[in-house]
């Protein structure tokens, strides 16, 4: 330390008759550190040393190295070692290069005692060092260009799921009713039968009008990025051909079983960090997320971020105190090819159509389809997709553009047979305060039906509204909105059109008005004003909606002037007050219950409405009651019931109960004394309570990997595993978590040998802890009913003393004399 002293005071001595040497006047010349000679009887501290030293990278000590010193410079002895030690690195060869020969130390930016503001800051162009002598520590600074990013998550897909053959099934009744009509029921079913990374799916329902029908019924397979079918399923088609239900098999590209798949759907952020540091990920001043990352390039985590184009901010908080920022431009879309993972899909087979069967109705339709879709850059994706019968083929080719004013989509169709349509979508992002979204499309026919033959559609879990492009020939259509939000205020025009050939135009646009008067703690007044302009008619509102909150009590108000004209003209002109007033109790139990009630009157311009409604949600499932009575007009009374629950079976046992209606499930039990109750924590969020002896089904989203744990919220000693347990579930996959629960007991007793003398100063080892006896032998020693302790003392051979069945009422008991065996 000494040595290192006068080593410093001697660099910093100018005297007259100082010398420099070439290589330092050429670091001079380049505006590196300028090094005077030692004056007369220091030479011996300007000697080159050697010195075995600390290596750090980011911060983080990563090894050691030998180099040779001398003042302001530092070479070192095997760069080879020392460029092995940096992670990340896109070409070693270099770095060997950059690291080679003496390098300036550039002592006055170490972070000693005495550190400047700037210490530890360093931008090399290649590579560079700050030496330490004080500390025996140099830190290695590496140029961005020459670090690999390095992903958010260190595993790039989930771990591969241990469920064993396993069901979940989903099941839905839905009846409903009036008193003019006959009551109609729907039960629907979604069925998974998995096994790990396989599965069998089936979605179905019987109606009281159309029996059984099967929706689809397919096997599927995940491997990594591609998931293999087989069966009957729906394709999903394209932008003007929506899906269709076809046997067959296909294979497609997926990210579900990635652990990335949400940073995967947005733009990558690489931000190169000197040392390691917390980011904070900001939007319109808003903390979204905030995470520590390590020095080098690092893709900064975006799962949280939503979908939209939009500016953040990375805030740097590094770890000497310094705080920067960083403004990127971010674009989230899962409905675009990631950067850098281009995406393949091919489906064959025959069309399913319903038609009168339970599964599908005979077909000799062949049906194909395939594609590919691309990120060619940030800012331009492409997709290309074949599809067709064995009569007509189907080529769209589409891309997107996106900025940051707005994100545009244009596809073309082109037919074997001359038809053709052509789409353009556009989105606006972050144009403060001004909106803009529309969907315009032209579609032709060569002769006047749909680019596909028309399915029925099956009223199952997974059921999609038949689509525009799914049911016309040729067309028009176009939809949209633009506005603008000032203060508390945003004023908008929305309006379709929809022009079919050989039938008339039919057309809505008009004003819309949302400003917030009054947001002043559990009471919101809104004034709404609209228009609307139809084919056929003219309507308009004016009026004030009032929202407000006490307790577990919430009411909504509306009050309002409507009034509606028709295309004939004069005396057809209707006006109305207009509103509802409505009222809603909540109630939420510790066990994630859910209980609402709701009832309130609607006016409006042709009626007067009373209704009421209770919902439930609850670990054994959801149901909901509504009733409506017509109190002016005609007269009518309606009814309509749901009920939703959900079945788990796997390793010999049915669980019946779902709150929630996913398609993988979680069983967890609990062995134990009876009284103790529990917590379940699913990624340190509570999901439910149990009871030891008991057993809890929670149903959990697919393609994640849970982090489980107990809690105990019972009083009492028991001893259980608190400790982690991670599980992944891919859809159909039930796996049991099992805990033992054993109640500890505070004992007291004298331990004694076989012939009756008391075993002083020693150790006794339970599994629930260790204790010491006394003098007289006597301890003190948690324990299960039913263990062996372990005696060991100072002399002799361990002894045992065998505890049978204890009671203890208040979790202590005094035993007495305990022979030790």
């Amino acid at each position: 330390m000494l040595l290192a002293i006068f080593l410093r005071m001697a660099a910093a001595i100018a005297v007259p008759n100082a010398t420099v040497s070439s290589a330092e006047k050429g670091s001079e010349a380049s505006g590196g550190i300028t090094v005077i000679s030692a004056p007369d009887g220091f030479e011996q501290l300007g000697r080159p040393r050697a010195l075995l030293i600390d290596v750090y990278f980011g911060g983080e000590k990563i090894g050691e190295a030998r180099v040779i010193a001398r003042p302001g410079f530092i070479r070192f002895g095997d760069p080879t070692k020392v460029s092995a030690l940096i992670p990340d690195l896109a070409d070693r060869n270099q770095l060997v290069r950059a690291l080679s020969g003496e390098l300036p130390s550039h002592a006055d930016l170490a972070c000693g005692s005495s550190a400047t503001p700037n210490c530890g800051d360093l931008a090399p162009s290649t590579a560079a060092t700050i030496f330490d002598e004080d500390r025996f520590r140099v830190d290695v600074f590496v140029a961005p260009w020459l670090l690999k990013p390095r992903a958010a998550f260190s595993r790039s897909y989930l771990r591969p799921p241990t469920a064993p053959l396993s069901l979940t099934s989903a099941i839905g009744v839905a009846i409903s009713g009036s008193a003019r009509s006959s009551t109609t029921y729907n039960v629907q079913n979604r069925t998974l039968i998995g096994f790990r990374n396989a599965r069998l799916r089936a979605d179905g329902a019987f109606a009281s009008h159309s029996g059984t029908l099967v929706d689809d019924l397919v096997v599927e397979i995940d491997r990594n990025d591609l998931r293999l079918s087989g069966g009957l399923f729906w394709a999903p088609g394209v932008d003007f051909v929506g899906r269709r239900r076809m046997l067959g098999i296909g294979a497609a590209t997926q990210f579900d079983t990635r652990t990335d798949r949400d940073n995967l759907q947005g733009t990558p952020l690489v931000l190169f960090l000197n040392q390691s540091s917390r980011v904070d990920l900001l939007i319109d001043g808003r903390l979204v997320s905030s995470r520590g990352y390590d020095a080098g390039n690092n893709i900064i985590d975006t799962a949280a971020l939503p979908e939209g184009a939009y500016s953040i901010v990375l805030r740097v908080h590094e770890l000497g105190g310094r705080v920067r920022e960083e403004h990127r431009f971010f674009v989230k879309n899962g409905h675009i090819a990631p950067v850098g993972r281009p995406m393949y899909f091919a489906y064959a087979g025959l069309l399913g159509n319903t038609g009168d069967r339970p599964l599908a109705k005979r077909s000799r339709e062949l049906f194909y389809q395939m594609g590919t879709a691309r990120r060619l850059s940030e800012a331009v994706a492409a997709d290309i997709s074949v599809i067709g019968t064995g009569k007509k083929t189907l080529v769209q080719a589409g891309g997107w553009l996106i900025m940051k004013p707005a994100r545009l989509r244009a596809a073309a169709l082109l037919s074997s047979v001359g038809d053709r349509a052509a789409l353009l979508q556009v989105q606006s992002a972050d144009l403060a305060g001004f909106s803009l979204n529309l969907d315009a499309r032209r579609v032709w026919t060569k002769d006047g039906g749909p680019l596909l033959p028309v399915q029925e559609e099956v009223p199952a879990f997974n059921s999609v509204p038949l689509t525009a492009a799914q049911l016309g020939g040729s067309y028009l259509q176009a939809s949209g909105s633009i506005g603008y939000a000032f203060g508390r205020a945003y004023l908008s025009v929305i309006g379709s059109l929809r022009k079919d050939n050989g039938h008339r135009a039919g057309f809505s646009i008009g004003p819309d008005l949302r400003w917030t008067v009054i947001n002043r703690g559990p009471v919101q007044l809104v004034l709404q004003a609209n228009a609307q302009r139809t084919q056929n008619t003219m309507a308009s509102f004016v009026g004030f909606q009032i929202h407000s909150a006490v307790g577990r009590m919430s009411f909504v108000n509306s009050a309002g002037h409507a009034s509606r004209s028709g295309s004939s003209g004069v005396g057809s002109r209707i006006t109305r007050g207009v509103g509802s007033l409505s009222g809603q109790y909540a109630y939420q139990g510790g066990d994630r219950t859910q209980v609402t009630l709701t009832a309130g009157v609607d006016r409006s311009m042709d009626s007067t409405v009373g209704h009421a409604k209770v919902s439930a949600l609850t670990r054994f499932g959801s149901a909901q009651g509504d009733i409506w009575r017509t109190l002016q007009g005609p007269k009518d009374t309606q009814f309509g019931l749901n009920f939703w629950t959900a079945v788990a079976g796997g390793q010999d046992q049915i669980v019946l109960g779902g709150r929630d209606l996913t398609d993988s499930a979680l069983v967890v039990a609990v062995d134990g004394p009876s009284p103790s109750r529990f917590e379940v924590l699913v990624n340190g969020q509570p999901r439910g309570h149990l009871s030891a002896g008991s057993r809890l089904p929670l149903f959990l989203q697919p393609y994640h990997s849970y982090a489980v744990r107990l809690r105990a919220l019972t009083a009492g000693a028991v001893n259980f595993d608190a400790g982690l347990r991670e599980v992944t579930l891919y859809p159909g996959n039930v796996q049991q978590l099992r805990w033992s629960v054993q109640k500890t007991v505070t004992i007291y007793a004298q331990a004694l040998t076989p012939a009756g003398l008391p075993i002083s100063d020693a150790i006794v080892q339970s599994s629930q802890g260790v204790g010491q006896t006394d003098a007289a032998g006597h301890f003190q020693v948690d324990v299960v009913a039913g263990e062996t302790i372990r005696v060991s003392g100072s002399s002799g051979q361990p002894c045992n003393i065998a505890l049978g069945k204890v009671n203890a009422p208040r979790d202590f008991a005094s035993l007495g004399k305990l022979i030790c065996r």
